[in-house]
């Protein structure tokens, strides 16, 4: 079953309304991102290169924590609250789908799941125990780099499935 989530931004002079309209009951948006992205918190959006890009999270798993979903351009590549993307609560089983109205441009797509509720990507030795996922290309063999998962959206949008992993049971 997949669930799709669409969220849009609205600029005024001093801040930022995040709006989500949600198609499925099992997702509970607890803190979305800026999903335009920097340039409509800061007031200097370009509402002439917006594209629609849609993210699949294939495989979630059921888990007492929340999913962490990042759509960051390289200059904001792995910090968090830049971006688009959001904190989600109560996710079920099965593959999930969000919209995000963007720039044009590359990102990167990161996505952490809570497993434990613990509030910390929990690693055993070099092995994640949480779930987690990228963008891109997937045989990483380390921490991956911007280059290592960027996609490209295009004035015309772009659709990209995120495999999440999660540990053997």
């Amino acid at each position: 079953m997949t669930m799709i989530s669409t969220f849009t931004a609205i600029a005024l002079p001093a801040f930022v309304i995040v709006t989500a309209s949600t198609y499925s009951p099992a997702i509970n948006v607890e803190q979305p991102l800026n999903p335009a992205g920097p340039e409509v918190a800061t007031g200097k959006a370009d509402n002439t290169n917006k594209a629609r890009l849609m993210v699949t999270l294939a495989g979630v798993e059921e888990k007492a924590g929340p999913m962490y979903v990042a759509v960051q351009k390289r200059e904001n590549y792995q910090k968090w609250n830049a971006g688009a993307g959001g904190v989600y609560k109560g996710l079920k089983a099965g593959d999930h789908t969000y919209e995000y109205i963007l720039p044009a441009g590359e990102y990167a797509i990161s996505v952490w799941h809570d497993s434990d509720n613990d509030g910390k990507f929990t690693m055993q030795g070099y092995t994640p125990l949480d779930g987690w996922g990228n963008s891109g290309m997937q045989a990483l063999q380390g921490p991956p780099t911007f280059d290592d998962v960027k996609i490209t959206v295009s004035a015309q949008g772009a659709a990209e499935t995120v495999k999440l992993h999660y540990p053997a049971k």
